[in-house]
């Protein structure tokens, strides 16, 4: 009897992985939240910013406070750094940081534990797309407006989460 292929489906060809995305849609409030990211990022519109992330908050309720604040801390230090009248060179070192944080995001995502890890890929989802919307900035005069957006809406996301985050007794 021959041995048959568990790894192909019924027509014979092997199946196409599909993204977590597909296998785990975005919520309806994440995908309304990316849609308008750059709204809230390039503009700066503060109501949006408010509004999406006391949407958004619940849905990061498995994420710690220390798991955030290992994002927000060098988001804050980034702030500091990048003034208005920055040099070139410490413009461009510190929006390397910030791209950076990208894969720190993954990093997160992989780590995170089984009851967390659909609320870390929201995280990671948000501001990697917040991210992106400062890296569309065509100078880094433009890059560092939407930069202060990203703060400002990075910390709403935080007081807001403060509300829902899950603790552990």
């Amino acid at each position: 009897m021959e041995k048959m292929d568990r790894s192909r489906n019924s027509s014979g060809s092997k199946p196409q992985h599909t993204s977590s995305e597909e296998k785990n849609p975005q919520p309806v409030e994440i995908q309304a939240a990316l849609k308008d990211m750059p709204l809230m990022i390039r503009d700066g519109d503060a109501q949006k910013i408010v509004a999406h992330c006391k949407a958004i908050a619940p849905l990061l309720s498995q994420v710690s406070t220390s798991q955030i604040r290992n994002v927000f801390g060098p988001v804050k230090r980034m702030e500091l750094e990048w003034t208005k009248n920055a040099p070139d060179d410490k413009a461009r070192a510190v929006f390397r940081q910030l791209v950076l944080l990208r894969s720190k995001l993954e990093y997160m995502v992989a780590r995170a534990s089984k009851d967390s890890k659909a609320h870390m890929e929201n995280f990671q989802t948000l501001l990697d797309k917040a991210i992106e919307q400062v890296e569309a900035g065509s100078d880094f005069q433009t890059r560092r407006a939407y930069f202060e957006n990203f703060v400002a809406f990075f910390e709403s996301l935080v007081a807001f989460h403060k509300r829902y985050e899950k603790r552990s007794s």
